[in-house]
């Protein structure tokens, strides 16, 4: 796996030695973003880049990791990423969306052809963000109407921008503790204001005001420290949570239940692991190498690479990048078909 970083701000530079490194990876990739944004065009230029190496490596895993802060184009970057592009981030992490900033200069078409362009970009990030949180573009348009939008590492997780945390905030991640969660969330929820009345709330919040997601986090805090009281009190506390819920909820009594059906889970998935891996030992064990084939012996890859120029342009040598990898892979494959055998199964 290949880990490129996003540091600092998105430059001409910063950003061109990206585009430049990725026209040299084909394994799986993990990008790292800590940047507080910058140009748009660079920005958008990366996010072609991504898509086009996607494309290129249908097979290798993308990952995009926020570290402390992703801001402005930063942000964006996330919603113009690839589909597939794996988004994840910290319980520590903060996110910063806001409209496309610009000075423009000249007569009053020139004015408006730059504002077309800054909200043609505002559109293009609120469909992004859109399509990978599965929610409506109405949910988007207030962050990019004035003013800023941050957002918590809790908060990206529950909108669907951030697909999962990474290690050390297992507690938020989506797939533990799901009934717990879904019965602390029903209790934190909030009717959502008006949209005509959104940025003003957003204005004049607080930062010591709590949030949606701080009240999930006290709710799920609440029921942990329970979770050892008499069983008179935690059904008492039970119902307590079911009427202000308004009741209807079918959740597990206990931690302890949930967490057994997920160790259960992982246990069927451990089996189902140590299956696979008895079948490919069965289909691999009877390999076996033919000394008499008549096969043109396999160059190294690595041995092959060099023989591409390195001082042309990034795309020039990715288009040879891809074409060598693709004969070398063929050239393989005969090979592995001219001088081995597997003997059928029973």
């Amino acid at each position: 796996m290949t880990t490129l970083d996003l540091y600092g701000e998105m430059t001409e530079a910063t950003c061109g030695a990206l585009e430049r490194r990725l026209a040299t990876v084909s394994d799986d990739l993990t990008i790292r973003i800590d940047s507080p944004g910058g140009r748009v065009d660079c920005g958008q230029r990366l996010a072609v880049a991504l898509e086009r190496w996607a494309s290129e490596h249908p097979d290798a895993a993308l990952t995009i990791e926020v570290g402390a802060m992703a801001c402005s184009m930063a942000a964006n970057l996330l919603a113009l990423a690839p589909a597939r592009a794996a988004v994840t981030g910290h319980a520590a992490s903060m996110l910063m969306f806001h409209s496309c900033r610009g000075v423009a200069e000249g007569t009053p078409a020139d004015m408006a052809a730059a504002a077309a362009y800054m909200c043609g970009v505002n559109r293009q990030v609120v469909e992004g963000l859109a399509r990978r949180t599965g929610l409506a573009p109405e949910t988007f348009r207030p962050w990019f109407r004035g003013g800023e939008k941050w957002l918590t590492g809790a908060e990206a997780l529950e909108l669907g921008i951030f697909g999962g945390l990474a290690s050390g905030a297992a507690a938020l991640q989506p797939e533990s503790l799901v009934a717990l969660y879904k019965l602390a969330a029903r209790a934190a929820t909030n009717p959502q204001p008006e949209e005509e009345n959104n940025m003003a709330e957003d204005t004049n919040k607080t930062c010591a005001e709590e949030t949606p997601a701080e009240k999930l986090v006290e709710k799920v805090e609440e029921i942990v420290e329970k979770k050892d009281a008499p069983a008179e009190e935690t059904v008492e506390t039970e119902e307590k949570v079911e009427a202000e819920d308004g009741g209807g909820m079918e959740e597990p009594e206990t931690i302890e239940e949930v967490l057994a059906a997920l160790r259960a889970k992982v246990a069927a998935l451990e089996e189902e692991v140590t299956a696979l891996k008895a079948a490919k030992a069965k289909l691999s064990g009877g390999l076996v190498l033919r000394k008499d084939a008549q096969a043109k012996a396999l160059k190294s890859w690595p041995e092959l690479l060099k023989g591409i120029p390195v001082d042309q342009p990034p795309r020039e040598y990715a288009k040879a990048y891809a074409e060598l990898k693709a004969k070398h892979q063929a050239e393989y494959q005969a090979y592995m078909q001219a001088h081995a055998t597997v003997p059928r199964c029973n």
